[in-house]
């Protein structure tokens, strides 16, 4: 389905309907119903958009494709803030089957400070400045977690690099991302204004830092059976 310039495959299966058949069925059908203004973010139970994380998003229809066989409507949305596409999968009663891009959460094998601190920088992209801000203190937590308590985050970074609990490379992205937290912490009018591709870039990080630090290390023990399933925010393993 194009849309703009997106162009969104829907990969969907019920019973013996297979993702090929969905998809060319989506792709090819003529019915659509024409795009409208009004926000079906509360309809769906969505307080944030799942592409920009704006609050209380203003996502309207762009199209709708109702599928009998499924029982299912395919709602293809557009945020007003940052005009990106969210697909949502819903019954007739409009309870949600499945969304794309899925809302993000967190394991619960992250320690709570740093998990808190990743949602917010998460929740507050679309204000670059308090992201890149919110993912700093994200890792702050995480290397203290692992006690890496003493000196500056230059050299509690090193020293994590220096022990080998993360690698070369990702040392140099971590400096990369202090660097840029340095910035927006500390007010140049000489620098530029940071952008939302610079906050993903500095979370993406983050995210890559909790995997590493606690999420592989417990995933391997509860592959031995030494550790308990962790869940993510919505209980799921």
């Amino acid at each position: 389905m194009m849309v703009g310039r997106y162009c969104i495959f829907i990969q969907y299966s019920k019973g013996t309907t297979t993702v090929h058949d969905v998809r060319l069925w989506v792709m090819l059908s003529a019915p659509r119903t024409s795009a409208t203004r009004m926000s079906l973010a509360p309809s769906f139970n969505i307080s944030r958009c799942p592409q920009c994380t704006v609050a209380q998003p203003n996502l309207t229809l762009k199209h709708k494709v109702d599928h009998q066989h499924l029982d299912k409507s395919f709602y293809l949305l557009l945020c007003a803030s940052c005009g990106m596409p969210t697909l949502v999968i819903a019954n007739q009663w409009l309870h949600v089957d499945a969304m794309w891009p899925d809302p993000k959460t967190y394991s619960q094998d992250i320690p709570s400070k740093a998990r808190n601190a990743l949602r917010d920088a998460r929740d507050t992209l679309f204000t670059p400045s308090l992201s890149i801000v919110g993912s700093a203190r994200a890792i702050d937590f995480m290397l203290k977690h692992r006690g890496y308590k003493d000196g500056s985050l230059f050299q509690r970074i090193k020293q994590a690099a220096d022990d080998h609990v993360i690698t070369a490379d990702m040392k140099e992205w971590a400096d990369e991302v202090r660097k840029e937290s340095n910035i927006e912490r500390h007010a140049d009018e000489d620098e530029p204004e940071a952008t939302m591709d610079d906050a993903q870039r500095v979370l993406k990080f983050a995210e890559a830092l909790a995997e590493i630090l606690f999420e592989l290390p417990a995933r391997v023990l509860r592959g031995r059976g030494k550790a308990p399933a962790a869940t993510d925010g919505n209980g799921q393993i």
